[in-house]
C-alpha cells in the first residue's frame, strides 16, 4: 500500500512540475514576442544565443529540460533598446538593468513580467524586480592582442567578483581550494572597489572602450571565453523556428554552437539534463512582490 501511495505521489509531483514549466515557458514566449516587436519598431537587430539557439537547432524550440530564453544584440542596438525601448513596453513589463533597478547586479539586462514570480536563490535578498524573465546580452568588441586581452580579463575578473559580492558568497564551510580562492578574490575586489556604483561604472567603461577589432565577446556569459567569437559570425542573421515562431539567429550559428557546446547535436547524459537556474519560487500568476511581503513578514 505504501508503494502505491509513493508512486501516486511521484506522478502528481511530475505532473505538477511539468505544468509549472509549461506555464513558465508560456510567459517567456510572451516576453520574447514583446522583445521582437520592440526590436522591429526600433529597427534593431537581435539573435538568439546559448541554450535558446541550441534548442532551436536541435529541438525547434526549448531544450526539453531548459527553463529560460537568451538573446544577444550588438552594444549599439542594446544601448538604443535601454534608452528607447522602455517607452514601448506594455503595462506590467519591466526592462531591468542597473539603471532601472539599482540593486540589480548584472552587466546584461532582463525583460521581466512584473505580474509573475521567479525568485532565484542567489537573488533572494536583493530588492529588485523578481518577475519571470528573458535575458538580453550585449556583445562588445574584444581586445585582439594577447597583452591587451590579458589586462582586460584581469580587470573584468576583479570587477565581476565585486558585483557578485552583492548576491553571492562561497560557502564558508567548504574548504576546497577553489572555494577559498573565490572568497579571497571577492574580499580583494571589495577592498579594491569599495563602491558598488563605481565598480559598475568602471565595468561599463571597460566593455565599451575596447577598440573595434576582429572579435566580439558576451562579457556577461556563463560560458566565459567560449563566447569570444569572430565578428563575422554575428554580422548577419537567418530565421529559425522556435516553438512555432520565426526568430533571428546568427548566420554562422553552427560555428557558434560548436564553439560553445562542441558536438552540439549530441544529447548530454541524463544526469545532466536539468535546468541550470535555482529558484525558491516560480509562479506565473502571482506578482513577486506579494511573495516578498510574505517572506519579510515571516522573518519578523
Amino acid at each position: 500500500m505504501k508503494k502505491l501511495r509513493t508512486k501516486k505521489l511521484m506522478k502528481i509531483n511530475e505532473e505538477s512540475n511539468a505544468s509549472c514549466i509549461s506555464k513558465l515557458r508560456s510567459v517567456e514566449m510572451e516576453l520574447l514576442s514583446i522583445f521582437i516587436e520592440i526590436c522591429s519598431t526600433l529597427k534593431l537587430e537581435y539573435f538568439i544565443i546559448q541554450g535558446t539557439l541550441l534548442g532551436a537547432v536541435r529541438h525547434h524550440g526549448f531544450i526539453p529540460w531548459d527553463d529560460d530564453i537568451d538573446v544577444g544584440m550588438s552594444r549599439r542596438d542594446y544601448n538604443i533598446l535601454m534608452k528607447s525601448g522602455r517607452n514601448l513596453l506594455p503595462d506590467g513589463i519591466f526592462l531591468q538593468d542597473h539603471s532601472s533597478d539599482p540593486e540589480y547586479p548584472q552587466c546584461f539586462a532582463k525583460l521581466r513580467n512584473s505580474n509573475t514570480t521567479f525568485i532565484e536563490t542567489s537573488y533572494k535578498d536583493l530588492s529588485i524586480n523578481h518577475g519571470i524573465y528573458i535575458d538580453i546580452f550585449p556583445f562588445d568588441y574584444y581586445p585582439d592582442g594577447i597583452i591587451g586581452a590579458f589586462k582586460f580579463e584581469i580587470k573584468k575578473l576583479v570587477l565581476r567578483y565585486r558585483l557578485r559580492s552583492a548576491f553571492y558568497l562561497p560557502n564558508e564551510a567548504n574548504f576546497r581550494l577553489k572555494n577559498l580562492l573565490k572568497r579571497l578574490l571577492m574580499t580583494f575586489a571589495r577592498y579594491r572597489y569599495p563602491s558598488f556604483e563605481e565598480a559598475f561604472r568602471l565595468m561599463d567603461e571597460l566593455f565599451i572602450n575596447v577598440k573595434p577589432g576582429k572579435r566580439l565577446a558576451n562579457n556577461g556569459s556563463p560560458w566565459g571565453r567560449r563566447e569570444i567569437i569572430p565578428i563575422n559570425w554575428l554580422s548577419d542573421t537567418v530565421l529559425l523556428d522556435f516553438e512555432g515562431i520565426e526568430v533571428k539567429a546568427p548566420r554562422e550559428y553552427r560555428s557558434y554552437l560548436r564553439a560553445v557546446y562542441g558536438n552540439f547535436m549530441h544529447l548530454p547524459p541524463k544526469s545532466k539534463r536539468f535546468p541550470h537556474h535555482y529558484a525558491l519560487m516560480i509562479d506565473s500568476e502571482t506578482p513577486y512582490y506579494k511573495y516578498l511581503a510574505m517572506i519579510q513578514h515571516s522573518e519578523c
